[in-house]
């Protein structure tokens, strides 16, 4: 599932080869001092062969100039507007090499996998201002469909406007293209003075295109969609901001990316398994927001391909009847540095550790659903998410006589199935005949009759379909 995307886990890769990454991303965002700071210093050569690197490049050595910062999770009672009070890590970055490339505009760092992770911890990657481009367009049958485009940051509101149509916008993204929208869209109906309007919320990918709703049949028809596109503050698109060598060629790495879990091994016995975990996790681990006042132990050179450096030690916080780690070699450390959590514990220890983070790891990305009736019956079709009211209206709707179309689904248990409470008009032939107000279970994918209306002595079906958007 897409969802995954906002679980804020990242399983890596047990690799004896070093890797290069880049990240583009401005130097003013991580060290705008770099070219007066001493622990910075300009390099007369590259300090290894990568195609990220060209001759004649001007390079900056990041190694030792940079500093952690973390961030306490946000806890009931905090002031959200308030600025996050960051805590300096006095650890140094491990990698082999760090540099600043003048001419590409990138950070190029060189290491292992926690390396890499934690050298994107110490230019604050994850932090780098972030804002989505979104289009709207209205189709409306023998018309030129209309657009309306406009810009917003990330976590803030915007509102557009035009001749013809008008767009309230709450939008969020994540770093893995994911965009998060709430919308109020309006434009004049079929006698100018009222207007129709939708409002809901639905969830993206970077770049997809989405029916956001529609009504009537025919030449009355119409269908309102969006794209979403998330971009970083210097232009770059959140999808293009991070790269990878891989077997000699350069390679976009997505950000969370989907996919199987890798795991290594050490030895014939342990399983090695690394998790990028939010802070709000380390509180849900019993770490709590001080762990920078926890005691740091040196990790084992054994395990150097996974984790070095001083990383703080969780076994006995974790340690109990359900998670043994009792085998020999086992380790269960994080790093505050690159924000890793690393097992290193039996197969069916960390089977255990699975199931146990699976039920803290953040999937807070709704399931946006579509719901729409059968064109007998209105053609009304709506985007929504779980747990969310979502409205089609003309005018005021049900208040001054103009249609509507209100529903609120409920996913269930299972994703397939949804609870749903609907209160809408239906229109046969392009009339108004009936109004139904009720609520059913439907299931993915399955057409369910609702009701019948009558209209000129013949009887029409009312069908509920609900579809994963």
């Amino acid at each position: 599932m897409a969802r995954i995307l906002w679980a804020l886990l990242f399983l890596s890769a047990c690799v004896e080869a070093s890797i290069t990454a880049a990240w583009k991303i401005p130097v003013e965002h991580f060290a705008p001092d770099y070219k007066t700071n001493d622990r910075i210093r300009k390099l007369e050569k590259p300090p290894g062969d990568s195609d990220f690197l060209q001759p004649g490049d001007e390079l900056w050595d990041l190694s030792k100039g940079l500093t952690y910062l973390v961030s306490p999770p946000f806890r009931e009672g905090d002031d959200p507007f308030a600025e996050p009070q960051k805590t300096k890590l006095d650890q140094p970055w491990y990698g082999e090499w760090l540099v600043w490339n003048a001419r590409s505009g990138m950070v190029v760092a060189c290491g292992s996998w926690n390396d890499i992770l934690a050298a994107q911890r110490l230019i604050r990657f994850d932090e780098l201002p972030m804002m989505v481009e979104t289009r709207i367009e209205l189709v409306t049958a023998g018309k030129e469909p209309l657009s309306l485009a406009t810009k917003v940051n990330s976590g803030e509101r915007a509102s557009a406007e035009d001749k013809i149509l008008g767009a309230d916008l709450d939008a969020l993204c994540a770093p893995s293209g994911v965009v998060d929208l709430r919308f109020h869209v309006s434009w004049p109906g079929p006698d100018k003075e009222s207007p129709w309007a939708v409002a809901s919320a639905v969830t993206f990918k970077d770049g997809e295109r989405k029916k956001l709703a529609c009504h009537g049949q025919g030449e009355g028809r119409w269908e309102l969609f969006a794209t979403a596109k998330s971009e970083y503050s210097n232009g770059v698109p959140v999808k293009e901001a991070r790269w990878i060598e891989n077997e000699g060629t350069v390679q976009v790495w997505p950000v969370l990316s989907g996919g199987d879990p890798k795991e290594g091994r050490i030895g014939d016995d342990l399983v090695v398994r690394s998790y990028l975990l939010s802070p709000y996790l380390l509180d849900g681990i019993g770490v709590g927001s001080d762990f920078t006042k926890l005691p740091l132990i040196e990790a084992p050179a054994t395990h150097a391909d996974w984790v070095r450096g001083r990383v703080i030690n969780l076994h006995g916080i974790l340690a109990g009847d359900v998670l043994k780690f009792e085998e020999q070699g086992s380790l269960v450390v994080f790093d505050p540095g690159s924000g890793r959590l690393t097992v290193v514990a039996a197969a069916e220890d960390q089977d255990a550790m699975g199931s146990y983070l699976a039920g803290l790891w953040d999937r807070s990305v709704p399931m946006t659903l579509w719901i729409e009736t059968n064109p007998e019956v209105g053609g009304w079709g709506l985007t929504c998410r779980s747990g969310e009211e979502a409205l089609i209206t003309l005018g005021k709707g049900d208040k001054d006589g103009g249609p509507s179309f209100k529903i609120e689904p409920l996913a269930g248990d299972r994703d397939e199935i949804a609870e749903l409470s609907y209160d809408f008009d239906v229109f046969i032939k392009g009339v108004r005949t009936g109004h139904l107000k009720s609520s059913t279970t439907l299931e993915l994918g399955k057409p369910q009759e609702i009701a019948g209306q009558l209209a000129d002595g013949k009887r029409a079906k009312a069908i509920l379909t609900v579809l994963e958007n």
